[in-house]
């Protein structure tokens, strides 16, 4: 029973995965500052007559780079839940989770900050 019982558990477990979901890791938000930076670039148009001219063409573009987490306030609530699949039980968990994050605009001007954070259960980022 013992052989059986293992030669089924790693079918079963991506069985138990897809009913009621798989391993979830929770990563810290990332966060950008968005700084505008003038950016000087070379642009060439031919005119009618074939002729090449280039000139010089400045634009603006949104810079970004990451900040530091300053702090961050977690509350989880982590609950097993006992499976049944086959013979076999195998450990699920609801999980309940919050964070506060806090940051701190590393420029002297207000500046633009963009938070992203992935949910593992949809998998998609929050903006």
């Amino acid at each position: 029973m013992t052989a059986r019982s293992g030669q089924f558990d790693s079918m079963l477990a991506t069985e138990v995965s897809q009913l009621w979901g798989g391993p979830h890791r929770q990563l810290a938000p990332v966060v950008l500052v968005e700084r505008e930076k003038q950016v000087k670039e070379k642009v060439e148009r031919r005119t009618d007559s074939g002729k090449t001219i280039t000139s010089d063409v400045t634009r603006t573009v949104i810079d970004q780079q990451a900040v530091q987490l300053a702090s961050s306030r977690l509350d989880v609530d982590l609950r097993l839940q006992y499976r049944q699949k086959g013979l076999l039980w195998y450990d699920t968990y609801t999980v309940r989770f919050n964070g506060r994050y806090t940051v701190q605009n590393p420029d002297s001007v207000a500046r633009p900050l963009v938070a992203e954070a992935v949910v593992p259960v949809q998998g998609r980022p929050l903006r």
